[in-house]
């Protein structure tokens, strides 16, 4: 499962604002000019919004005809976190690193870290 850019905006949105819909993410993410580019952005999150509630990753609600996603908190856990890199190697250095923004993405026994905007 490859994660961009596009996906990590989406989880953004979709934590600081619960249930929202394709087309208010296409807004918010791309800004577009006219009608045309907001339904070729909307396509484009949309495909990615169902690829996420495929693998239960995000959740969807549909309510007076649209349907709104939002984080399925069961399989992605959000916040901030600091990795270490311990040297093996007396004469070098630890290195540390913070991050504002990790989601944790679990994934049965597994858990996978995706770790941007650093402190």
């Amino acid at each position: 499962m490859r994660i961009d850019d596009l996906d990590i905006a989406i989880f953004n949105l979709l934590q600081n604002n619960r249930h929202l819909t394709s087309t208010t993410m296409a807004k918010k993410i791309f800004k577009p000019k006219n009608a045309q580019e907001l339904t070729t952005y909307n396509s484009k999150i949309y495909y990615r919004l169902s690829r996420w509630v495929e693998f239960d990753v995000l959740k969807k609600k549909r309510r007076h005809g649209k349907e709104y996603y939002f984080i399925n908190p069961i399989r992605i856990l959000y916040g901030s976190s600091r990795v270490l890199f311990k040297s093996f190697d007396k004469k070098q250095k630890n290195v540390s690193l913070s991050f504002n923004k990790t989601f944790i993405l679990i994934e049965k026994d597994k858990y996978f870290i995706i770790a941007f905007q650093p402190v």
